[in-house]
């Protein structure tokens, strides 16, 4: 069921109503393992595997896809690693129940040197409308730091999106939090940090059906990846990202281990489609972090987490609740394990041990009345 109130509408096009959920190929495969065949077969493993039918709708290819322009400022796919083309591609995915992602920029090339569409931007929306193209990562390499000149060249991809009759979901990376607040006049999400290919990232506001913050996308625990994190901080910045995603940003999974992983989760997949915000209620510096977030059926989300290097008791007590706004007393239910918690009927969640680097836990609390 849709969320009927007013916020920020993005493109106003009809998508991004709620976060998009899939996968990237960027910390998976980076460059060298952009290929038709890389990208169809994870396409099946998504299906097989479940993943679309708990919302992982999307299938995006990131830089490295496009050689040249032609000489009419189309871009190019590249025909050893395409060599059937872009469209038979986007036509593979579509026909697995996928929703086709692709990458550009608003400079004049790519983060890894490929043509960009600064100054093409008609001729390459079009190009992408007519490919079936469902989404669009649109990144800032090479091109203006001014902010003014940013926001100009981001809004002419928007218009020609707009301008070329397909919907499509339009996702800005500018890796700074300066343009979030304008976000939703521009797009259908917005960057808000520095690429996440490391432990910690930042989480902040302007988001709502149509638009939604972009804090990056999630990471595995596969050490042979190009960017990963520990099994344990992987489940923490899952559960973040499912706290934020509770209509603030968009969850893109890696490929490793999606049989036994936070991403295949349903019921903590389902909770994340809510539609409330995000507080973060109680911060103990550098050590402990609790964020609650109102849900649709009366509940709360809480979740915890321990950026420390040293393991920590976090609670949140009386006053924290009360910031939430949890109607006490409340029963807790763990959110990843799927199960009822020791605390019982409380009035406020007293003693939650985390581990080092990631600890992490996500409650659902119910009040009494709900």
């Amino acid at each position: 069921m849709l969320c009927l109130f007013v916020g920020p509408v993005g493109l106003d096009n009809g998508v991004g109503l709620r976060p998009a959920m899939g996968y990237n190929t960027w910390n998976d495969l980076r460059c060298e393992g952009v290929t038709a065949d890389a990208i169809d077969a994870i396409a099946v493993a998504m299906v097989e595997l479940g993943l679309a039918k708990l919302g992982y709708a999307y299938l995006n290819v990131d830089d490295c896809w496009a050689t040249a322009t032609d000489p009419s400022g189309e871009l190019v796919a590249d025909p050893a690693a395409f060599p059937d083309g872009l469209p038979a591609l986007v036509e593979s995915v579509h026909a697995r129940g996928l929703r086709f992602g692709l990458y550009g920029d608003r400079g004049w090339k790519t983060c890894a040197f490929r043509p960009g569409s600064g100054g093409l931007e008609p001729a390459h929306a079009a190009q992408f409308a007519r490919w079936g193209v469902d989404y669009l990562k649109y990144d800032s390499c090479w091109a203006s730091n001014d902010h003014d000149a940013a926001f100009e060249q981001y809004g002419a991809m928007r218009d020609a999106l707009n301008a070329s009759g397909r919907p499509v979901l339009y996702s800005l990376c500018g890796w700074n939090a300066w343009y979030a607040p304008r976000g939703a006049e521009l797009a259908n999400s917005w960057r808000i940090a520095a690429d996440c290919d490391e432990w910690a990232n930042v989480y902040v506001a302007h988001a709502a059906p149509g638009g939604f913050n972009d804090p990056d996308m999630l990471l595995g625990s596969d050490p042979t990846a190009p960017a990963h994190l520990t099994p344990r901080q992987v489940q923490a910045q899952f559960s973040l990202q499912g706290e934020v995603v509770w209509s603030n940003c968009p969850p893109y999974a890696p490929r490793d281990n999606w049989w036994n992983s936070p991403w295949s989760m349903p019921r903590e997949v389902a909770v994340a489609w809510t539609s409330a915000r995000l507080m973060l209620v109680f911060a103990a510096c550098c050590t402990g972090y609790v964020w609650a977030r109102p849900l649709e059926d009366g509940s709360h989300a809480l979740c915890f987490v321990n950026f420390a290097p040293h393991a920590a008791v976090v609670g949140c007590d009386s006053a924290c609740m009360a910031r939430a706004g949890i109607r006490s007393p409340v029963t807790v239910r763990d959110a990843v394990r799927q199960r009822a918690t020791d605390f019982g009927q409380v009035r406020q969640v007293d003693a939650v041990h985390l581990p080092a680097d990631g600890g992490s836990e996500l409650y659902r609390l119910t009040p009494l009345s709900v």
